[in-house]
């Protein structure tokens, strides 16, 4: 973002991964290593990088485009921070598997590291299956790092069973942490529901809708939805984010979803608390959340009357509609025939 002047300077970002390998886009312009800390929390390894995926992640944070500099490459390929400082913290082994104390003692090891390095944000491109309605050890992990200060960015949609591993969007959540890093050096009061408020708020939105797309050699078919379940607040939107001087006050929660398999319906349900200050009255928008006077459409949010099973969700007078206020709120929907 350098139109903006930021690009992660005096900003640490720790990340709990397989390790990250000295690269020279992880270096300073002296030639130093920007990788000021090192850490294993696998048994018998050290803080190596065995399978490649940490270090993917952290040229995505924080490379700063050297390796691919000079006539011989048709561009120059950094990282959304380019000049942070990395931590890390290596918490899954050669075949990107990890445990759940592996993770909580990591997290617990950034907490105490914070305050040393300026640690604002913390990567968790890994995941795993929660099958009850308790809390994981892990997921209270993460939960007590945002108390301390620290923006957890997490990935959506891995799925490990028993252990933490890697699948999903790995690779999209330090997208998101490198832009969490710009929002602290150019913004440095902000806490963690702020920046989560901010970039959800500023993530461009696209009405609802499908894609459908055949194999040209096996004739199979592909559709692709965009919804809430799919792109969530929307696209990542960097410029927009920076741009924005509207201060969240209070607790940013995202949606929770539910499934009713004696009805078929799936709920939508979000409770917040606070509002913007300096900017609109709902959470996430402007009259109405995440849009301008109805959510991601006009009158009816992702769908005119049953578009994709789509009745009249988010919309204007539906949920997450212009009557939305800062008041402590639980808003509930039944999204009828998306199964």
């Amino acid at each position: 973002m350098r139109g903006f002047g930021v690009d992660g300077t005096g900003i640490a970002v720790a990340v709990l991964d397989s390790g990250i390998d000295d690269r020279d886009d992880l270096k300073d312009a002296a030639g130093k290593s920007r990788i000021v800390y090192r850490e294993s929390f696998v048994p018998g390894k050290d803080a190596k990088d065995e399978c490649g995926h940490g270090s993917h992640v952290a040229g995505i944070i924080g490379g700063n485009g050297k390796k691919s500099t000079g006539s011989q490459h048709d561009y120059q390929v950094r990282g959304i921070a380019p000049n942070v400082r990395i931590v890390a913290l290596r918490v899954l082994d050669m075949n990107g598997a990890g445990q759940d104390s592996w993770v909580i003692a990591a997290i617990q090891r950034a907490i105490a590291l914070k305050n040393v390095y300026n640690i604002g944000v913390l990567n968790l491109s890994l995941g795993r299956v929660v099958s009850d309605t308790q809390e994981r050890p892990a997921l209270l992990g993460r939960r007590t790092g945002v108390e301390s200060g620290i923006v957890v960015v997490a990935a959506a949609g891995n799925d490990g069973r028993d252990y933490y591993q890697l699948s999903g969007t790995s690779m999209a959540a330090p997208m998101v942490l490198g832009a969490a890093a710009l929002l602290l050096q150019k913004y440095p009061s902000l806490t963690p529901d702020q920046v989560k408020a901010r970039l959800m708020k500023t993530a461009t939105k696209f009405p609802a809708g499908y894609s459908i797309s055949t194999h040209a050699t096996t004739g199979q078919t592909f559709v692709i939805q965009y919804d809430v379940f799919t792109i969530g607040a929307g696209y990542l939107n960097i410029p927009a984010a920076l741009s924005n001087s509207d201060v969240w006050n209070g607790t940013a929660l995202s949606p929770q979803v539910t499934y009713d398999s004696a009805s078929g319906n799936t709920c939508l349900f979000l409770t917040n608390y606070g509002d913007f200050s300096g900017g609109s009255a709902a959470p996430w928008g402007t009259t109405a959340v995440w849009g301008t006077t109805a959510v991601w459409g006009t009158t009816a949010v992702w769908g005119t009357t049953a578009t994709q099973g789509f009745t009249a969700v988010w919309g204007a007078t539906a949920v997450f509609g212009s009557s939305t206020s800062s008041d402590a709120r639980a808003l509930l929907t039944a999204i009828h025939g998306d199964k």
